[in-house]
């Protein structure tokens, strides 16, 4: 009696897909009718929060989870190996804290039906559906919120069937393949979806690189906030400090920085002036380093008490290549401190050229220099825009004014 054959190759592996498909699709359309017969007594919001604990993005989202608990219960939903990070930081604020392995891991997606991998990105997205309900009924949550630093991350969020904000920190730099650009799209154009900019220029970096113009008006800008502690800080009058607030990265040009602050300090020996950044990144070592015997520049690293900072200077120095927003001049328009930035960017929104600062393609090192040297030796000059400065900021900056934005555009999708 010959033995019964085994199934192996191409049609062992069509039955496994087949079966997967199956699997995941009565799972879809449980959790689906689940999702939708109990929605109505849900009343809690899913966070997926990607901030890296550090600038604008995470002063942004832990203040949404502030103003969010005051009304209604928030539940985070992280990366697992990022769990431990979250919970030290929101687990006394959070009704709870849940994880993912890799269900949301951004794959390599192709959205031409005629591809071979076309029917594995369609399982894919069933998957990802799957999931994302589990934990939205785990969780008794109605309502859908990611705060993303990687443009395209957690794309997957459109396709949950409840009220779902995306939003977004950081300029998008390359085109999103076809199969997340029909996900988003897709996802956007249903009730209750919406894309939230921390400028205007990023708003129009998103349609133009998502091909969203059609969808203009479900993307909305919402602009972050700086509010200063409460904290009294003695400025000083002896020392003019120049202040830069990030990441130290390339595209925040820090070795500029360094150049204009050498050019400076040499020109002008007889003016105490101080250079500091603060920050960390895989940068630090190496600036610090380089900067080791400069007695008037520092990188300072991580600095809780920002306000500190401000207090002891007298100008703010950003000089990136582009900025989607900048919560560093926010807090410097705060403190009534003239700046110096990028024009690449959000950046134009906060400053205007003249009138509270001034304004420099990222190239133009010798422009940087000249406004940096009119602002350290004429200190009326800084006193009239710093002033113009703080007036812009009472008008566009606030707390205030970003919890009524904010608060109206969620209760807008209810």
């Amino acid at each position: 009696m010959k033995p019964a054959m085994s199934l192996k190759g191409p049609l062992q592996g069509k039955i496994r897909f087949a079966c997967s498909y199956l699997a995941s699709g009565v799972a879809l359309f449980v959790l689906s009718a689940t999702f939708f017969l109990c929605k109505p007594f849900f009343h809690s919001t899913l966070i997926i929060p990607q901030h890296g604990f550090i600038g604008g993005t995470m002063y942004y989202i832990r203040n949404l989870i502030q103003l969010l608990i005051k009304t209604k219960p928030v539940q985070l939903l992280v990366p697992e190996h990022e769990k431990e990070q979250y919970s030290e930081a929101y687990s006394k604020q959070v009704a709870g804290i849940r994880s993912f392995k890799d269900e949301f891991d951004h794959p390599e997606v192709y959205f031409d039906k005629a591809h071979s991998l076309y029917k594995y990105y369609r399982l894919r997205i069933v998957q990802q559906r799957v999931c994302i309900l589990r934990h939205a009924i785990a969780t008794r949550s109605n309502r859908l919120l990611v705060s993303a630093t990687h443009p395209g991350r957690f794309s997957f969020a459109f396709l949950f069937p409840g009220r779902m904000s995306y939003i977004l920190h950081t300029l998008p730099w390359i085109d999103l393949d076809i199969g997340n650009k029909n996900t988003i799209a897709s996802g956007l154009s249903k009730p209750g979806k919406s894309i939230i900019a921390v400028s205007a220029y990023l708003k129009g970096e998103i349609i133009r690189y998502w091909g969203l113009s059609s969808l203009e008006s479900k993307i909305h800008v919402i602009r972050n906030f700086y509010e200063p502690l409460n904290k009294v800080h003695p400025q000083r009058k002896e020392v003019i400090g120049i202040l830069t607030l990030g990441n130290l990265i390339p595209d925040k040009n820090p070795k500029l920085w360094i150049d204009m602050a050498r050019e400076l300090s040499k020109k002008h020996r007889n003016i105490a002036v101080e250079w500091v950044w603060a920050g960390q990144g895989p940068m630090y070592e190496e600036l610090k380093s380089l900067c080791a015997n400069e007695e008037n520049i520092h990188f300072a690293g991580w600095v809780d008490d920002v306000d500190k900072l401000y207090a002891g200077s007298a100008i703010y120095l950003q000089p990136s290549m582009a900025e989607s927003a900048g919560i560093g001049i926010i807090g410097a328009m705060a403190h009534g401190i003239p700046a110096v930035v990028s024009d690449k960017g959000g950046t134009t929104e906060s400053v205007e050229h003249g009138i509270t600062g001034y304004l420099c393609n990222p190239g133009e090192r010798d422009r940087y220099i000249s406004y940096i040297e009119k602002l350290i030796l004429n200190p009326e000059i800084r006193e009239r825009l710093g002033s113009k400065a703080r007036e812009r900021f009472e008008k566009m900056f606030t707390k205030s004014l970003w919890e009524e934005r904010i608060s109206g555009l969620l209760n807008q999708c209810l």
